[in-house]
């Protein structure tokens, strides 16, 4: 406790001695703060080392990467940088600080568009409230910007030199330079009705409901240039094209492991059969000619179709059973993200095609069904991934693991009756690894891969990001940025060993891409040959 003690007074010395004098890193070094998705959050925690490095910043020992106590911010800290760098804020102290946060995609642009959508983040009391539908509205008047009146700035990892002292960096707002989206703005057009971490919000009294819409134009980007003077690649473009799109990765269905059906095993006398529906009067034609009637077992499913998942989406599907007698009876639980979620927003419009309204599918789901209410689909909204992943976790009856900065610890999740538990079905990133509570299953019978994904194999349910620079980035933070997207055009550098985990394979350069889509509303057909040219 001394320790702790002392290295807290510490800390505030460092930084009253900053806030009195002009040599710290409050009035000196070079800032660049990204916000946004949680892949990015990922990818550039990995590499903003190296990002560093290359900028020139010491490189025996390595840039330091420090976290928030909740793990959902880092940054960077890049130290001896070359002094035209690393002096954006005054006279050079040798320091570079890149950060990345974790949050959602419509936040982070609207951060760069010097915006803070007030109505996004309120609630409102009683339940199913909603403004449109003249449901007990009660608008919520303590919902305000942490960081006001500064609408360009988010809470983000600090580490202001000292202030590292325990290996934790500070969280404080900051205006934000590249707002990080998975897709274009004009695509987040979403409405979502729902409790901010959906189950985990369960024993609130009146319940408080988050409602998040965009009008058809999507997330505004009035105040974001349209491109910006920037090097990449030892190449000047005074008109590079703003947002940029360097990135890809796919996304997955997670289902609970007790949603199962009837299915070919590995004993099946037919090897391209394994893994098909069968039922024991019929497991010769199922299986393959001589099967035993032990090659078709009950398992957890393997696969969804586009079909069953716009009906699923929909809320048109209440029991797996609907699926017919392959299926074992259990309720349906729906577990998704809130609006301008760029995940949400890429399962629109790529998966379910209802918001653009081109017909062919069907519309989403857009307000929250607790459990309480009796009737499946039960729906639950969830603010960030790490929410979702609760989410799939309570409805198995697993213990739920809840850091969110957002959560009020005392929160107890919703009541959930044993009949009702394994039924779960969610969508997350594709890297997210099988648990106890939720596995991975293919979509349309193929696994989202970086490969899968660059090939045309794996169908649209994959994005090219996009990232929204804020006007009058200074040179330093120019200097960063075109050195994050010279990294991220080299296929070479998306390795597991530079992306942490299995990253390398499910992210990838947009240089390689052989089908690339122009925006979440194009089905990504057309074969374009790869600038980077890979193969498997």
């Amino acid at each position: 406790m001394k320790s702790s003690l002392f290295k807290l007074i510490l800390r505030g010395l460092i930084l009253g001695v900053c806030v009195l004098s002009f040599a710290c890193a409050a009035n000196a070094a070079t800032f660049l703060n990204t916000y946004g998705t949680g892949e990015e959050f990922n990818f550039w925690q990995n590499v903003g080392p190296a990002i560093l490095t290359e900028l020139g910043c010491q490189s025996t020992p390595p840039p330091a990467v420090y976290f928030t106590s909740n793990g959902n911010s880092g940054v960077a800290v890049g130290i001896n940088c070359p002094a035209a760098l690393s002096k954006d804020n005054g006279v050079s102290d040798g320091y570079i600080y890149f950060s990345f946060t974790d949050l959602a995609s419509w936040d982070g642009i609207d951060a760069v568009n010097d915006t803070y959508e007030v109505d996004n983040w309120g609630t409102y009391s009683g339940p199913f409230a909603h403004p449109v539908l003249n449901k007990n509205t009660t608008t919520d008047p303590t919902v305000v910007n942490p960081c006001a009146p500064n609408a360009n700035q988010r809470m983000v990892a600090t580490c202001l030199k000292g202030d590292c002292l325990d290996g934790v960096a500070s969280f404080t707002c900051q205006a934000i330079h590249i707002g990080v989206s998975n897709l274009e703005a004009s695509s987040i057009i979403q409405e979502t009705i729902g409790t901010l971490q959906g189950p985990i919000d369960g024993q609130d009294s009146p319940l408080n409901y988050t409602v998040r819409k965009w009008t058809k134009a999507g997330v505004p980007t009035t105040k974001i240039p349209t491109s910006l003077s920037l090097t990449v690649n030892g190449t000047f473009n005074a008109h590079y094209p703003n947002p940029s799109n360097p990135i890809f990765y796919p996304y997955a269905f997670y289902v609970n492991p007790e949603v199962t059906a009837t299915i070919c095993n590995s004993t099946a006398t037919n090897p391209a059969l394994v893994g098909s529906y069968c039922t024991a009067g019929t497991v010769v034609t199922d299986c393959g000619e001589g099967s035993a009637t032990t090659a078709c077992t009950e398992q957890t499913i393997n696969t969804l179709t586009r079909l069953q998942v716009v009906a699923l989406f929909s809320g048109t599907v209440k029991n797996w059973s609907d699926f017919g007698g392959y299926y074992t009876p259990l309720p349906v639980t729906l577990c998704l993200r809130h609006g301008g979620a760029g995940t949400l927003a890429t399962m629109d419009l790529g998966v379910m095609q209802g918001s653009d309204g081109k017909g062919w599918g069907a519309n989403l789901v857009t307000e929250e069904n607790r459990v309480a209410s009796g009737e499946p689909p039960y729906i639950y909204f969830n603010n960030t991934q790490g929410d979702e992943r609760n989410c799939l976790t309570w409805a198995n009856g697993g213990t739920v693991s809840n850091t969110n900065p957002n959560t009020n610890v005392t929160d107890v999740p919703d009541a959930l009756p044993l009949d009702v538990q394994g039924g779960a079905v969610g969508f997350l990133d594709a890297d997210n690894a099988n648990t106890a509570n939720y596995v991975q299953v293919k979509y349309n019978g193929t696994f989202g891969t970086r490969v899968t994904m660059r090939d045309g194999i794996f169908d649209d349910f994959w994005i090219m990001d996009r990232l929204y620079a804020a006007p009058g980035l200074l040179t330093g933070q120019l200097a960063v940025y075109g050195q994050m997207l010279t990294f991220a055009s080299n296929p070479a550098n998306f390795t597991n060993a530079n992306l942490g985990n299995k990253r390398g394979s499910y992210y990838g350069s947009s240089t390689e891409l052989n089908f690339p889509k122009a925006n979440a509303g194009v089905y990504p057909y057309l074969y374009e040959q790869a600038t980077n040219q890979q193969s498997p």
